[in-house]
């Protein structure tokens, strides 16, 4: 009888443990407050709820999680008991992207209760169904490609201009099946890089040794074969790549089927014994290295197989002398001398670094040369001194960007020798670079505002902060997005000549081009912050919010 007993308190706590977590999956209480935030999770294509969603509320600054909650099965979710604030609302379920409430990107728009602010009832937050790209890759005969590498790319205005960016690779498997999930809607492309299993070389480097290694020469011409870089749908050219649109939910099966060349024999003698040349193709603007069988032995020379087609061959040169960088059309086995050839040099940047306060410079502070596609291109550690060696820069125009530790270091002036300077902006070609540039620290300089239509607040509009002279200061715009109550800040403002525009429904705009924003500066507010400014300067006037 005493088992018995015991077995149905048992039950009763179990039964009342779990009563008490599915009351508390569609409301979440909280102390110290009187308001309420309260709604409903809906799927973002078809509107029906979402039942069991995860729910979640944080801090606007880090994040930080204040609250969680479930939904019920009607969608429903709810946080009582709040105290005035600005929260961040978060909704995640299996099969949907994590989204913020009205997310833009890496934006969202705060929700702001108190002061009279009730906006926080009878809200939307719609999850957008993941999309999905899986298939195959195999050869024309229909054999699976076991060693292959399928990249994904994204056609995007994140930096401002519409461009096309790598998202990630992956590993095709023993089957030769790839798959990318989490896809938010847009317009992708994809690429395919391979070598045949029966090729006589691998991937990588076979020998390291004082001897040439000449294995492959006396192999079977039959089976010297390469696979090209292969684009949807079916095409060897970037340029002629098909794109590849995703809505939210869908699920798209692509298959390739690669066809196997004859290899290209380029004998490139390299620098010096142990630069080994870099291959690269453009692919979408960005050079990008390329999958190739070799042979390298120490006396230079490096023999690479590949497919016919345009390169870029990127070789270091020896004990600080400068490296090359080839354009080669290789339509046939070619040898080429790279240290005799008649190419443009990489340049070696070499910086000397100061802060304009004549501070010691912070710890783990990095430089970088940022080109106009928004790509790093080359990173160097600062050293104790403020100096710093980027190697093997190609030709091109670039920003300095100088961060590290949680810190962005402003460029105020900058000057060199063997490239031009133009406001912001370094233009290198082959000659050795020398430059010195001096710092401004970050001073946690902010803006903040109101943004408005016909005098009432407007939320999920995007923010931009547009420099004077915006075609030389590309790396002084700033976003945001206004929160429920129409206020924003933008935060990380360098000294300078502004205007701030609020645009509804702008997140497809090229942001970053001058003639495009040229339209709303008329109705934007102007704003000069200099270092004298406080820590967030208030904009006197709300920010008129203008139509796409």
């Amino acid at each position: 009888m005493a088992r018995r007993r015991l077995s149905f308190w048992r039950f009763v706590t179990v039964l009342v443990t779990y009563t008490a977590l599915h009351f508390s999956a569609a409301q979440s209480q909280t102390s110290g407050g009187s308001y309420t935030i309260q709604g409903r999770a809906t799927n973002a294509i078809t509107g029906s709820s979402l039942a069991h969603a995860s729910i979640s509320l944080e801090e606007p600054q880090d994040n930080a999680l204040i609250a969680s909650a479930t939904t019920d099965e009607n969608g429903v979710f709810q946080f009582t008991y709040l105290p005035a604030g600005k929260y961040v609302l978060r909704g995640s379920h299996r099969g949907y992207l994590t989204t913020a409430y009205e997310a833009h990107e890496s934006f969202t728009t705060a929700l702001v209760i108190g002061n009279g602010q009730r906006c926080c009832e009878n809200l939307l937050l719609q999850l957008i169904p993941e999309g999905v790209i899986s298939g195959t890759v195999a050869e024309d005969t229909g054999d699976p490609v076991e060693s292959g590498s399928v990249t994904l790319y994204h056609e995007t205005n994140r930096t401002g201009t519409e461009a096309i960016q790598r998202v990630r690779s992956v590993t095709v498997n023993e089957g030769g099946m790839y798959e990318f999930s989490d896809l938010e809607p847009g317009n992708y492309f994809l690429s395919v890089s391979a070598t045949p299993w029966y090729n006589s070389h691998s991937p990588l480097i076979h020998s390291i040794s004082g001897q040439h290694d000449t294995s492959g020469e006396s192999g079977n011409a039959a089976l010297d074969l390469v696979y090209a870089t292969t684009f949807y749908a079916e095409t060897t050219d970037a340029d002629s790549a098909t794109p590849i649109p995703i809505k939210g939910g869908d699920h798209l099966r692509i298959n390739f089927a690669l066809h196997p060349v004859p290899a290209v024999h380029l004998h490139l003698h390299a620098a010096s014994p142990l630069s080994i040349p870099a291959i690269h193709q453009q692919i979408f603007g960005t050079s990008e290295p390329v999958m190739v069988s070799s042979i390298f032995s120490s006396n230079g020379e490096i023999e690479a197989r590949i497919p016919p087609g345009q390169y870029e061959v990127n070789s270091h040169g020896r004990e600080g002398a400068p490296g090359k960088q080839l354009q080669l059309n290789a339509s046939t086995d070619q040898s080429i001398d790279i240290a005799s050839a008649a190419a443009p040099s990489l340049a070696d940047v070499t910086g000397k670094f100061a802060l304009s306060s004549r501070e010691a410079l912070p710890d783990d502070i990095f430089a970088s040369l940022i080109n106009i596609n928004g790509d790093t291109i080359g990173t160097a550690r600062l050293n104790g001194d403020g100096t710093c060696t980027i190697r093997g820069v190609p030709p091109g125009v670039y920003r300095l960007q100088i961060e590290g530790s949680g810190k962005r270091l402003h460029v105020l002036k900058m000057a060199a020798n063997g490239a031009l300077v133009d406001h912001r902006q370094i233009t290198i070609g082959s000659d050795q670079v020398t430059l010195a540039a001096t710092l401004s620290p970050d001073h946690g300089l902010a803006i903040s505002g109101f943004a408005r239509k016909d005098s009432d607040a407007v939320s999920g509009a995007m923010i931009v902060l547009v420099p004077d002279d915006p075609a030389h200061n590309q790396d002084l715009f700033r976003r945001q997005q206004s929160n429920s109550d129409g206020s924003f800040t933008i935060t990380n403002v360098e000294p300078g000549k502004y205007t701030v525009v609020a645009i509804q429904d702008g997140w497809t705009l090229d942001w970053a081009q001058p003639e495009i924003m040229r339209h709303y500066l008329q109705q934007g507010e102007p704003i000069v912050i200099t270092t004298q400014n406080p820590q967030i300067t208030q904009l006197k006037e709300a920010v008129p919010v203008q139509v796409k």
